[in-house]
């Protein structure tokens, strides 16, 4: 009864500041929340790979790796390197039957509630409960947030950013917290970023490492820094084998070279600090071009921070004030680093090339000028001694972040012309009716199905990243094969065969030796055996298939894609020791838990 009247006391204050929150979250993301994929630069890949990784659960595979259907069935390892994490999550929810369009779009949802209320509580522990409820609205609101929702519809990245939220609220707990479950949720929150958008989380690593050298005694350091640890090390099944094996596709080439170099990208100043509305009125986003601007709000809320830090009477203990000059770094240097005056940093550190967008700073800038947009009421209680400013402040930034960001709320859905050429078409929002009752266009979740990405060779990004290194990319297949495996120099032998994606099976006589050309992709992780006898598979020049020599007689081949590779035995059994310690220290809270509430009992 004392706990239910402590934890009703305790949550009571934030009811209305959470609510106004959440209703402007829906407001927002009520576009979105409809029975359509909405339009965007990576929608379509998205629904493609939400697709495949349906597939290969319906197969057996619960953590998906080698993508069987792409480029016309030769395949890729597409998620060795991105991660399918979020499609996971979107398939758990397709599990429960809410259809991929439905489990996608919440997933939007949660990752949108996630940034809103992390940056909510985060800015109520700094700044008190008005300065919360402009953290949570301006997070919510800010540019590039609804850029990543709307223009760039990437999900990974977008569900990385809420996750990013909720590892900084866990973190800034865990500075004035010395309970374990916060160690633990921290670091599976922040493998958890990891696992979800590879450039994310290199970002939070470098700000969560930063962030450990600003705590105001040495266990707040430990702790946050023993989350870091674990969440790494769990998450080294992921990342360390992307990161070792990144040399054998051409992702170092497509995603660090030519439009995609990090050079092209600089944000100049008036583009970063003039908000996009004044240089391009409404026009619904026509050029759905990213906005790269901070935000009006977020420049006020740096401002109003500088101030009470520099002349208000704001006196917070240690812990906080070093947090908040921390996010007010944090926000400088993610700024700095938008813009060509850090170019030559960039050119020293090899894995910032992999960022490709400086812009992409944005992902740490949002959630530091949000919590310090937290301050403006705590500046404004300095000057008047009335009660009404402070609220009045706050809810004109609000109305502020509603006026700039208003234009970016209308987003297209993506349809594709109901012929046999599968070419997308974007649907505006007051033409979707017309679109759903006319038999030119289909929905593109009807379009896109696993038959449709083999036969028109859906491939992993718009620069084939994550094509093998073996297979040229001016020799890369243009159409299907019309069989799985042939011999060479005598095309004529049959061969019967099957094909699970995965795994295959060849059967077949050559009266002397041969070669057998399988037409998949070869990339480290396929066996191919003779009952108990491993046999070499070689890949073969610029096509980048699979060959096998054979000896004269009859074969049959099992050819299985599996984990069997070093470093990834390695990367598997670090994330199965970091697990181990998180159970461990599970088990430790539990007891010190138990032991205290029978003490308290005696």
């Amino acid at each position: 009864m004392i706990f239910k009247k402590q934890f009703l006391s305790s949550t009571k204050p934030h009811i209305l500041p959470l609510a106004l929150c959440i209703a402007l979250n829906l407001f927002f993301i009520s576009p979105i929340l409809k029975p359509f994929i909405h339009s965007g630069h990576s929608a379509l890949l998205d629904l493609a790979r939400s697709v495949i990784v349906h597939q290969s659960i319906n197969e057996g595979k619960l953590w998906p790796d080698w993508a069987p259907v792409l480029y016309f069935g030769y395949g890729s390892p597409i998620f060795t390197f991105y991660s399918p994490f979020s499609y996971l999550i979107i398939e758990g929810l397709w599990r429960l039957g809410f259809g991929i369009v439905w489990s996608t779009n919440l997933l939007y949802l949660f990752a949108l509630l996630m940034i809103t209320t992390c940056c909510y509580f985060s800015g109520n522990k700094l700044f008190g409960l008005k300065g919360g409820m402009i953290a949570g609205c301006t997070a919510a609101l800010s540019p590039y947030v609804l850029t990543d929702l709307y223009i760039r519809a990437g999900i990974a990245e977008f569900f990385a950013i809420g996750l990013f939220c909720l590892t900084l609220y866990l973190f800034i707990k865990m500075a004035f917290n010395d309970r374990i479950y916060l160690t633990i949720f921290a670091a599976l929150s922040f493998a958890a970023i990891i696992c979800s958008h590879n450039i994310t989380g290199l970002l939070a690593a470098g700000a969560f490492i930063f962030f450990s050298f600003f705590q105001s005694n040495r266990k707040a350091f430990f702790r946050i820094l023993v989350s870091i640890i674990l969440g790494i090390a769990l998450a080294a099944f992921f990342w360390l084998p992307a990161l070792v094996e990144k040399d054998l596709v051409h992702s170092t080439e497509s995603l660090t070279s030519g439009d995609y170099h990090f050079s092209n990208h600089f944000v100049t100043l008036d583009k970063l600090f003039i908000p996009k509305i004044f240089i391009e009125p409404p026009a619904i986003n026509k050029s759905r071009s990213p906005r790269v601007d901070i935000g009006l709000p977020h420049m006020l809320g740096f401002l109003s921070f500088i101030i009470l830090m520099i002349k208000g009477k704001w006196k917070p203990n240690s812990g906080l004030k070093r947090i908040s000059i921390w996010l007010g770094l944090l926000a400088v240097f993610s700024i700095l680093f938008m813009t060509g005056l850090t170019e030559r940093i960039w050119n020293l550190i090899p894995l910032l090339t992999f960022i490709q967008f400086p812009w992409r700073l944005n992902i740490l800038a949002m959630p530091a000028l949000s919590i310090l947009c937290g301050s403006i009421p705590v500046l404004v209680n300095q000057f008047t001694q009335d009660r009404k400013w402070p609220i009045i402040a706050s809810f004109s930034v609000i109305l502020i972040s509603v006026i700039t960001i208003f234009p970016d709320r209308f987003p297209g859905y993506s349809f594709f012309h109901n012929d046999s050429n599968l070419n997308p078409v974007m649907i505006p929002q007051n033409l979707l009716f017309q679109a759903t009752t006319s038999n030119l266009v289909v929905p593109a979740q009807n379009a896109v199905t696993i038959d449709t990405i083999r036969k028109h060779g859906i491939t992993t990004t718009a620069k084939d990243d994550y094509l093998p290194k073996w297979v040229s990319l001016e020799s890369k297949p243009l159409k299907e094969p019309d069989k799985l495996a042939e011999i060479r120099d005598n095309p004529e032998i049959p061969i019967e065969w099957s094909d699970m994606g995965i795994f295959a099976e060849f059967r077949f006589s050559c009266p002397e030796a041969c070669d057998l050309r399988i037409f998949k992709f070869y990339f480290p992780g396929w066996k191919a055996s003779e009952g108990q006898e491993e046999i070499t598979i070689s890949p073969e020049p610029k096509s980048g298939i699979m060959s096998i020599h054979l000896e004269p007689g009859s074969h049959n081949i099992q050819l299985e894609y599996t984990n069997d590779v070093p470093i990834r035995k390695f990367a598997r059994i670090l994330s199965i020791i970091s697990l181990g310690f998180i159970i461990a220290l599970c088990m430790f809270d539990v007891a010190k838990t138990i032991r205290k509430a029978n003490r308290m009992g005696k």
